[in-house]
């Protein structure tokens, strides 16, 4: 029933590979329920009597899903246990096949947009400006934005198929960067870094092992008085998994742009705008430059003040004067 409560969230502490997958069975199960209920007729009772009817129950539906998939699909990026981030990644991509299957089905596209037109003809006329009808018109929107109303079978499906895949390579890249990547740093390098306790010492060298997540790595980038200590760690993040990310990156990208285009859109940025205040990629890009003109001389006053920073920096530490030019600015 999507109008009962979201399951409890789990708790990390008892969270398994195998409580991730029995919780999301569960999910999922009531959300196919629940579309199912709305092809067949047989939304409850209340659900019927209400003036939105099946627009609400399938709100309400998706908005139950979507609540309790997180605590499904959130070990995915920060659970230490590889074995579950495997779980929730495999999650995390059936329920956004899920959810693109059940906003493409034409079937339930027709229903809603048959729902509609009784529901504004005989309950609340054909007021433009009424937050009911906007609603449904809303939701129409989203189901015609993942290809409802294309009269093709095929282009739908391949539309599903494109999104799929999207989401599994964007899974793919995410679980990459999720790896165990590491560097290591003597206490001399982490001066500056408060609570060095806390790191874990590699057994064979004593040194500090820094992992390349943010918990690690942005107290160094802020903190750490070393330049070529925060150098190393920068690079170390710029570079981090560039050989197997960029294909994918690139992938997603392609296949964005082909589902924009079989749905009918110049491109996917075009796609995107479309529901946004600025409309199109022109406008963006316009708005944009214009913020870029006006920001510029505050920008380059603040680059002279951060160089004056660095260079007082330089006097006060005999190290850094050894390591950097103070002539410039770097990312670290």
């Amino acid at each position: 029933n999507p109008f009962s409560p979201p399951p409890p969230t789990l708790s990390f502490s008892n969270t398994t590979a195998q409580s991730i997958h029995l919780q999301a069975k569960s999910i999922q199960s009531i959300f196919l329920q629940s579309i199912d209920a709305i092809k067949r007729g047989s939304i409850p009772e209340n659900a019927k009597r209400s003036p939105l009817g099946a627009f609400q129950f399938l709100s309400m539906a998706l908005g139950h899903a979507s609540a309790a998939s997180a605590a499904i699909t959130l070990p995915s990026m920060v659970h230490a246990d590889a074995s579950i981030r495997k779980a929730s990644n495999h999650w995390k991509n059936e329920f956004k096949g899920m959810f693109d299957e059940a906003l493409s089905d034409r079937e339930l596209y027709d229903i809603l947009v048959k729902w509609q037109t009784v529901d504004n003809k005989n309950v609340r006329g054909a007021d433009d400006e009424d937050e009911d009808i906007r609603f449904q018109r809303n939701i129409l929107k989203i189901l015609h934005r993942n290809g409802c109303s294309l009269e093709s079978t095929f282009s739908r499906t391949v539309i599903q198929q494109k999104r799929r895949k999207i989401e599994e390579t964007c899974t793919a890249f995410c679980s990459a960067i999720n790896n165990n990547e590491t560097l290591l740093f003597t206490r001399e390098e982490m001066i500056g870094v408060e609570v060095i306790s806390r790191f874990l010492r590699d057994n064979s060298t004593g040194k500090y092992i820094i992992t390349l997540k943010a918990p690690d790595t942005l107290p160094i980038l802020k903190f750490a008085t070393n330049p070529r200590t925060r150098q190393l760690v920068n690079e170390a993040l710029s570079k981090k998994c560039h050989d197997e990310n960029t294909p994918r990156f690139l992938e997603v990208l392609k296949l964005r742009h082909e589902c924009a285009t079989l749905l009918g859109y110049q491109s996917h940025g075009h796609y995107m705008c479309e529901t946004k205040m600025v409309e199109t990629p022109e406008k963006a890009e316009e708005f944009l430059l214009e913020l870029l003109e006006v920001y510029r001389p505050k920008c380059l006053e603040e680059l002279d003040l951060l160089l004056d920073m660095k260079r007082k920096d330089f006097v006060d530490s005999a190290a850094n004067a050894k390591n950097e030019d103070d002539s410039k600015l770097d990312p670290w």
